[in-house]
């Protein structure tokens, strides 16, 4: 048997004030921890949406990112990272399966990035990035966050549309047995809707998944 390892929503800057990683040390001793495991990056690792620049980020967590090189398995692509390809040696896919356990990111799932409107999302994005990064570093966590939890609450999207969604997604495919996403930044284990959430690893959160798979397990990768 082999553990499956999931962590999402790192959000890596560029180590100022407005970075909200404040757990390198405990990240690095995790990955580390199960390096000879499967573990899986579930998006947002690397805020480009802030810095615009992955270099800064690399050069700012520089162990981190080395340790990720090394011993990360796949990484998942988030909205914070849209149009990034590859990071630390990786590539970056939409999404991930592991026997039957299908893992994505998710912000497609969210009322600001779903279907058609998934321009506005990534515009969002990008705005709040450029306004944390220039006018107000902790917009996204303070005014923006009230903004999203309010829509997140009302008819737009909340929670339980994640768990509407996750199980349409698994009564549709019939390879899905459980899935797993990322994006709310609220970790959530609901084993009997078959649906896991990762959390998140900002202003003080370790969240982690850990779930036992086969030693050889069968992988899907989606671009």
């Amino acid at each position: 048997m082999h553990n499956l390892i999931i962590i999402s929503d790192l959000h890596l800057r560029d180590g100022s004030v407005a970075d909200t990683f404040t757990n390198e040390r405990a990240c690095i001793d995790l990955l580390l921890a199960y390096k000879n495991d499967i573990i899986v990056l579930n998006g947002d690792i690397f805020d480009i949406s802030y810095t615009q620049s992955l270099p800064i980020i690399e050069n700012t967590y520089p162990r981190l990112c080395d340790v990720i090189a090394r011993y990360v398995t796949f990484i998942a692509r988030g909205n914070h990272e849209a149009f990034l390809r590859t990071a630390c040696n990786q590539y970056l896919y939409s999404q991930i399966q592991v026997d039957g356990i299908r893992i994505k990111h998710g912000h497609d799932y969210d009322a600001l990035n779903h279907g058609s409107l998934a321009w506005a999302g990534d515009f969002v994005t990008w705005a709040t990035g450029k306004i944390d990064r220039y006018i107000y570093r902790d917009f996204t966590e303070d005014i923006g966050g009230v903004v999203f939890r309010m829509l997140r609450q009302g008819k737009f999207g909340d929670l339980e549309r994640y768990r509407r969604f996750a199980l349409d997604t698994i009564s549709r495919d019939g390879t899905i047995d459980s899935l797993v996403l990322g994006h709310t930044h609220i970790k959530e284990v609901r084993p009997e809707l078959r649906y896991w959430n990762t959390g998140c690893w900002v202003r003080g959160h370790t969240d982690v998944l850990i779930i036992p798979v086969s030693s050889n397990p069968v992988v899907r990768l989606w671009e």
